[in-house]
């Protein structure tokens, strides 16, 4: 048996507390008394509460491909079990799958696609992880903060291209001081320096102070 002992980390405390819930849930779903399925019913919406969480979504997601790399390296090991080992392999990329498509129809939550496009970089799914940032891009407030970061991933793979259509669909010709700072940032991202300067003139005409201006013309070098 498994005891933990007084466990500070946030994550486990809130997996023991769903563990906790799943438990009393089936334990009065197979009671026959109305007020038993009443408690069952409770019991859900806390785990409807607890599990709803798109960044418990992401770490679990995460946690579920850290211990699928661990139970990889016990491969062709002759003192494990490969029926076993694939039967839980298949059950964790099961999970994983399911708990991806849970955070793809959030309709809103930024944050949760970006951490699955982290994980999807982590394992190699850079497909997969292009979408994932598009469609945070797409449902961000703010979109440029979370596109340059999605850019500047772009140019470290040799996708420089892709990149800048990307600058190219998000930056506007016209706006105040702060957007055309904004947009001279992001062309440095996209190693565009000569649109980078002139968004960073066009700032400071429209009163950007000229500390910023400097700022924005130095970051290239």
């Amino acid at each position: 048996m498994i005891t933990y002992e007084y466990p500070l980390n946030e994550r486990i405390r809130t997996l023991l507390r769903l563990e906790d819930l799943f438990e009393r849930s089936r334990h009065f779903i197979a009671r026959t008394d109305p007020l038993d399925h009443h408690v069952a019913l409770l019991t859900l919406f806390e785990i409807l509460e607890v599990a709803g969480r798109a960044d418990l979504k992401s770490d679990l997601l995460q946690e579920l491909e850290r211990q699928k790399q661990v139970l990889l390296s016990f491969r062709n090991n002759p003192e494990i079990s490969e029926e076993a080992l694939s039967s839980v392999l298949r059950d964790i990329e099961q999970a994983a799958a399911a708990l991806a498509s849970a955070i793809e129809i959030e309709p809103n939550d930024v944050e949760a696609r970006i951490l699955l496009s982290e994980l999807q970089i982590a394992t190699n799914k850079i497909a997969a992880a292009k979408v994932s940032f598009r469609a945070a891009i797409d449902r961000a407030e703010a979109a440029i903060p979370v596109a340059d970061a999605f850019a500047g991933w772009l140019v470290l793979r040799g996708d420089v291209t892709e990149a800048q259509e990307l600058a190219d669909r998000l930056i506007a010709d016209a706006g105040d001081a702060e957007t055309f700072a904004t947009a001279s940032a992001f062309e440095r991202t996209v190693k565009r320096p000569d649109r980078a300067v002139a968004h960073a003139e066009r700032a400071a005409k429209l009163g950007l102070p000229a500390g910023r201006r400097s700022l924005l013309l130095d970051r290239g070098g």
